[in-house]
């Protein structure tokens, strides 16, 4: 029985991880974004309409958008600073 009752309890977060999960990556709201850039916290929005523009359906995607579009940029010459992570979530 208390295998039973473990089991189920388990079960039980696992579903509530996933809907809380889902509602953190989406743009429904927009995203807000994180980078570090030398060392320092930079916050970025972007509203829902932005990100459909993109076709971008998730903040963890945007997150994937930005960090490709600032390797391209520093790999050719237009931005100097150094950014060691970026992660975006919904808000």
């Amino acid at each position: 029985m208390k295998k039973v009752f473990i089991l189920g309890a388990i079960m039980l977060m696992g579903v509530s991880a996933t809907f809380v999960s889902c509602k953190k990556d989406s743009i429904e709201n927009g995203c807000t974004c994180t980078a570090t850039v030398d060392g320092e916290p930079a916050q970025q929005e972007a509203t829902k309409a932005q990100l459909e523009e993109l076709d971008i359906k998730s903040c963890s995607a945007f997150a994937a958008y930005l960090k490709e579009q600032y390797k391209a940029a520093y790999e050719a010459g237009i931005v100097e600073e150094d950014i060691t992570g970026i992660s975006c979530k919904g808000k």
